[in-house]
C-alpha cells in the first residue's frame, strides 16, 4: 500500500510540476506576444510597480481608447497612466484600482470615465477573460469567486486550468491573428502607451442610425448594488486624499439618442457630483458628436477624436489642477 501511495506521490508531483511549467510558458508567451488588446502590458505596469502617476484614468474601454495620457501629461506637467478596463461597467474598475493601490503609490488625481452603462451591473465575462492568465496563486482575485463569477477556486489553484476560459481569444491572437512569427523575430512591439491606444479606424456602425429612426432603445439601469459601491469608491477616494473627476467623454449623437433613460443617469451623476463635490465633466454635446469623421462607432471615437478630446480634457482640467512646474 505505501509503494502504490509512492507511486501515486511521485505521479502526480510530476505532473503538476509539468503542468506548472507549461502554464508559466504559456503565460511568458503571452506577455510576450500583447495580446488580449494590450491588457498584459497594463497589469504588468501594475503588478511590478512602474506606474506611480500622479493622475490615474479609470473607466471601460472608452477610458483607454478616448483619453491619452501623454496630452494630460504636455499641459498639466504631471504624470499620468490610463487604467481603463474593456467592457462598459465600473466593478471590473473598482477591483482594478484597489489592485492598483496595493503595488503603486496613491495618486493626486482620478479621471473617472463614466458611461450609460457604468452602473447598469456588476460584472461581464468579458473584462473577465482580461485577467485569467495573471489569476495563478493570487489570493486578490478570490473576490471574483465570491462574487459568483464563472470563475472557481481550481482556477487560482491549479495551472492551466484557467486557461480554459480563454482558449477560443488565445487561438485568435496568436494563430488568426499570426502573432508568433513576428514575436519568433522580435518584431513585437507594444500595443498601448501609458495604456492609452488609439483606433486609427473610420466609422462602421452605420445601422445606429437606423435604430434611431426606428425607436429601438437601450435602456441601462442603475442598479443599487453598484451604486452603492460607486459611492464607496468615492468616498475611499476623498478619505486618501485623491481628487476625482468624473467625465463623461464624447459620444456619437446617435448613441445617446437611443438610450432611452440618459436623462436619467445624468441625473444621478450631477446628484453625485453635487453630494460630493466633485467636478463633473459632460463632453456629450460638442460639436465633435455630431460628426462621424471623429468616431468609428456610436461609443469610441477613433484616433483623430481621441487626439483632439484629449487636447480639450488636459486644457479643462487646468482649472482644477495647478501645474507641477519644476
Amino acid at each position: 500500500m505505501k509503494k502504490f501511495l509512492l507511486k501515486v506521490f511521485c505521479f502526480v508531483s510530476i505532473l503538476f510540476l509539468l503542468s506548472f511549467g507549461m502554464d508559466r510558458g504559456l503565460f511568458q508567451l503571452i506577455s510576450s506576444l500583447k495580446v488580449l488588446d494590450g491588457e498584459c502590458e497594463v497589469i504588468a505596469d501594475i503588478k511590478e510597480g512602474n506606474i506611480n502617476a500622479d493622475i490615474i484614468i479609470h473607466g471601460s474601454s472608452r477610458a483607454w481608447v478616448h483619453i491619452d495620457p501623454l496630452s494630460l501629461e504636455d499641459t498639466l506637467h504631471l504624470s499620468a497612466y490610463n487604467l481603463g478596463v474593456d467592457g462598459g461597467v465600473f466593478i471590473p474598475s473598482y477591483f482594478r484600482h484597489r489592485y492598483f493601490l496595493k503595488y503603486n503609490k496613491c495618486p493626486k488625481y482620478i479621471i473617472y470615465a463614466i458611461d450609460f452603462t457604468s452602473l447598469d451591473r456588476e460584472w461581464e465575462n468579458f473584462n473577465l477573460k482580461q485577467i485569467i492568465p495573471w489569476m495563478l496563486w493570487d489570493k486578490d482575485y478570490l473576490e471574483l469567486i465570491q462574487a459568483g463569477t464563472f470563475l472557481s477556486y481550481v482556477d487560482i489553484l491549479l495551472p492551466l486550468i484557467r486557461y480554459r476560459h480563454i482558449s477560443s481569444v488565445l487561438k485568435n491572437d496568436l494563430f488568426t491573428q499570426k502573432r508568433l512569427k513576428p514575436w519568433w523575430k522580435g518584431q513585437i512591439e507594444k500595443v498601448r502607451t501609458k495604456g492609452y491606444r488609439g483606433i486609427d479606424e473610420n466609422w462602421w456602425a452605420e445601422d445606429l442610425e437606423k435604430r434611431v429612426r426606428d425607436k429601438n432603445y437601450m435602456n441601462y439601469q442603475l442598479q443599487t448594488s453598484v451604486t452603492q459601491k460607486f459611492e464607496q469608491f468615492i468616498q475611499e477616494c476623498q478619505e486618501q486624499g485623491i481628487q476625482l473627476f468624473l467625465v463623461f467623454t464624447p459620444i456619437h449623437k446617435y448613441w445617446k439618442e437611443i438610450n432611452e433613460n440618459r436623462e436619467e443617469i445624468f441625473a444621478y451623476y450631477k446628484e453625485i457630483s453635487s453630494r460630493y463635490s466633485i467636478p463633473f465633466l459632460d463632453y456629450t454635446t460638442l460639436p465633435i458628436c455630431q460628426d462621424t469623421a471623429y468616431f468609428y462607432n456610436g461609443r469610441h471615437l477613433n484616433l483623430k477624436g481621441s487626439q483632439l478630446f484629449s487636447k480639450q480634457l488636459a486644457s479643462d482640467l487646468k482649472h482644477y489642477i495647478k501645474p507641477d512646474v519644476k
